[in-house]
């Protein structure tokens, strides 16, 4: 069985003195590690801290390391993190009820995907490109109704 915790890297500092914060996944004792910052849509958030700016996970906090108040925007990144080690957690849950055989390549797959399938556009976005596309190709409410009718 897998582990997942969201981890500083201490043993990689960066060149302003910080470290990366990253979601660690453990199997058969060998682990291997994913940047938030690559995980993440929303690039004006900065996952890496010092390390006194770090509290690690505890026993309770089933794996989920979190930033100190002092770091700037703290509440958001914890947000995001507690979602990351979510829905890492759920494609683990996969694994373990026997779907596929566990692999860091599957895994790592069945991760960036999360991803791209939450990237959301605005209703009213959708709304106004497909006002503007040509007649035949637009497909809003009861104009696809009519159309039907006139054929």
């Amino acid at each position: 069985m897998a582990t997942l915790a969201i981890v500083l890297k201490t043993k990689q500092r960066l060149s302003n003195n910080e470290f990366a914060v990253a979601l660690r996944l453990t199997h058969d004792r060998l682990s291997k590690y994913y940047s938030i910052s690559m995980l993440v849509t929303n690039q004006t958030l900065k996952f890496r801290c010092k390390a006194e700016d770090w509290k690690s996970a505890e026993i309770e906090d089933n794996g989920l390391g979190k930033f100190r108040k002092a770091h700037l925007s703290y509440k958001e990144c914890n947000a995001i993190l507690q979602t990351k080690l979510t829905e890492a957690q759920s494609i683990l849950k996969g694994f373990d009820e026997g779907k596929e055989v566990f692999s860091f390549e599957l895994f790592e797959a069945h991760l960036k995907q999360k991803e791209h399938t939450r990237t959301a556009i605005p209703t009213s976005t959708c709304h106004s490109k497909l006002r503007n596309l040509p007649w035949p190709k637009r497909v809003i409410g009861k104009s696809v109704n009519k159309a039907r009718k006139n054929r």
